[in-house]
C-alpha cells in the first residue's frame, strides 16, 4: 500500500521492557507535477526506508507490535514483501487493526511515548491516515 509511510513500532523485549522505532517509508516519485494520480508516478524499486529512534509526524499509518523473538521474521517480511496473500496475512499479526479490541490501549501507549519525547509540543496523534482496513 503506497499510502503507508509512517509506521510506529514497539518491540516487546523478553525482560518486559520495550524498544520503540519509527519506520518512515520514502516513496520515490518520477514527478510531482500533479496532485492527482500519485500511484502512476511511483517507482517502488527506488523507495527507501528510514528507521528512526524517535517518533516523527502526527499522522501514524499503523501501530506495529513485535515480540523480540519474532523480530527476524518481521524484518524479513518487511524487507522482501511481495504482497502475496500469505505474506499479508502473516504481517497482520504485527499490525494493530482498528478492529482490535485493544486498539485504544495501543494508541494510548504510543501517545504516552510521543508525549514524553516531545513534551508540550507533542499534540495528539491524528488517526485520519491510519490503516483503514480492519481484520
Amino acid at each position: 500500500d503506497y499510502s503507508m509511510n509512517n509506521l510506529l513500532l514497539r518491540i516487546d523485549m523478553p525482560d518486559g521492557t520495550f524498544i520503540t522505532k519509527n519506520i518512515v517509508i520514502n516513496r520515490w516519485h518520477d514527478n510531482v507535477n500533479s496532485m492527482f494520480g500519485e500511484k502512476y508516478t511511483l517507482d517502488p524499486s527506488k523507495d527507501t526506508m528510514d528507521i528512526l529512534d524517535r517518533f516523527v509526524g502526527s499522522y501514524p499509518n499503523a501501530f506495529i507490535v513485535v515480540k523480540f523473538q519474532d523480530l527476524p521474521r518481521f524484518i524479513e517480511l518487511m524487507k522482501n514483501m511481495r504482497a502475496t496473500p500469505e505474506e499479508s496475512k502473516e504481517l497482520q499479526k504485527y499490525f494493530i487493526s482498528r478492529s482490535d479490541p485493544k486498539f485504544w490501549e495501543y494508541f494510548e501507549w504510543f501517545q504516552k511515548r510521543f508525549d514524553a519525547q516531545e513534551g508540550i509540543e507533542a499534540g495528539l496523534y491524528d488517526l485520519n491516515r491510519y490503516l483503514k482496513e480492519a481484520w
